[in-house]
């Protein structure tokens, strides 16, 4: 992370748990009886290995009881591909952004079982912590970076225009036609943020045999 320079966080919008319109499953707790029991038949969706959604199905299935090493991995080229094989039925979940899963949702292709956090444009949609799964650590968020040789200037420019964007009214109209949600952070704070998550998705990897 010393590679780089932050110049701001600006969206972080709540992950959520999808699976295909009309699955068996209507909760997470009915996703994870079935998985429990049948962790070899398990399918998810994510970009590879070290792939955030990776992250995100590891943690998950840990803290359901769910056997992440019989479950299989389905590799995809993004996230429209995750979402669209699910949506196809040849993969049981994945964990996207709102953001990224609301059209599909919104198609009646996809249902959402749990987010992340709570998210404005589904209110009705339970978090991990309302239904007792706390301190969920992986999480999507979009921010600006530099190579650390960047001049200074050109860095707290863009920290400045950052900030400026995160209470402007056209940019808050844009992201709320993507569902996304402003989340701004000073360079200070998303440094700070992103090396406290380094280490932790480092534990996560190491835990789960992403890396040895």
């Amino acid at each position: 992370m010393d590679d780089f320079k932050w110049a701001g966080k600006l969206v972080e919008d709540p992950i959520a748990v999808i699976v295909k319109a009309d699955a068996p499953w209507n909760s997470l707790e009915e996703f994870a009886e079935w998985a429990k029991a049948n962790p070899e038949k398990v399918t998810y969706g994510t970009t590879g290995p070290t792939g955030r959604p990776t992250f995100s199905i590891a943690e998950l299935f840990d803290k359901l009881g769910i056997d992440f090493s019989k479950t299989n991995m389905i590799v995809t080229s993004g996230a429209s591909e995750i979402i669209s094989q699910i949506a196809g039925g040849h993969v049981h979940i994945g964990m996207n952004s709102v953001s990224e899963v609301s059209n599909m949702v919104k198609a009646g292709k996809i249902k959402m079982l749990a987010v992340t956090t709570k998210s404005s444009y589904f209110p009705d949609v339970p978090t991990m912590e309302e239904l007792g799964y706390n301190d969920f650590k992986v999480n999507w968020w979009l921010g600006v970076a530099f190579p650390k040789d960047t001049p200074d200037y050109i860095v707290e420019k863009w920290e400045k225009a950052m900030e400026k964007a995160s209470t402007d009214t056209e940019f808050l109209k844009k992201l709320e036609s993507f569902n996304s949600e402003v989340s701004y952070l000073s360079a200070a704070e998303v440094k700070k943020l992103a090396d406290e998550q380094y280490r932790e998705l480092t534990d996560l990897a190491i835990k789960f045999g992403l890396r040895k």
